[in-house]
């Protein structure tokens, strides 16, 4: 039994959707055994959970040619329409500031930007949805990646 299997968990199954679609709001599809470790719930209660968010429309799933392990198509779950942008009002916190400065220097995927300054992919997508909210990220994909990019701000008079 793999170990985000572990049966007797005592988590909230009612905050595990909402771990979900924060997990998937990086913009990048995954796939439910990662999404199990990464919120630490059962892989199963995962799949369940990501089957009722397609049921409402609010995750896509999709099949890619890569087979997994049992020579199926892959299957990687993604948002199906992207979530209204956090509010531009207030200032940016410190950590989404600190995002800003290296995404001006080099353009990064959130998964590379989190472990580049060792943060959970949680606090990177929170500063990036707010970086976006404040107009100072732009997105570019390659191919299935999607890059972020600093903008800078915008001029006062």
């Amino acid at each position: 039994m793999a170990h985000h299997d572990t049966p007797n968990r005592s988590l909230d199954p009612a905050a595990l959707e909402p771990a979900l679609l924060e997990a998937l709001r990086v913009g990048k599809a995954l796939d439910a055994a990662y999404l199990a470790d990464y919120t630490g719930y059962p892989l199963a209660q995962v799949r369940a959970a990501l089957e009722a968010l397609c049921e409402r429309g609010e995750v896509r799933l999709r099949q890619i040619g890569l087979l997994d392990r049992r020579g199926r198509n892959r299957r990687v779950y993604e948002l199906a329409h992207p979530s209204p942008a956090p509010s531009a009002t207030g200032e940016l916190t410190e950590l989404a500031q600190r995002i800003h400065r290296y995404l001006l220097e080099r353009p990064d995927t959130a998964w590379h930007l989190a472990l580049a300054l060792r943060l959970s992919i949680r606090e990177v997508g929170l500063a990036l949805a707010s970086l976006e909210a404040h107009r100072l990220l732009s997105r570019r994909r390659v191919g299935k990646t999607v890059l972020y990019l600093g903008q800078p701000a915008p001029q006062r008079l």
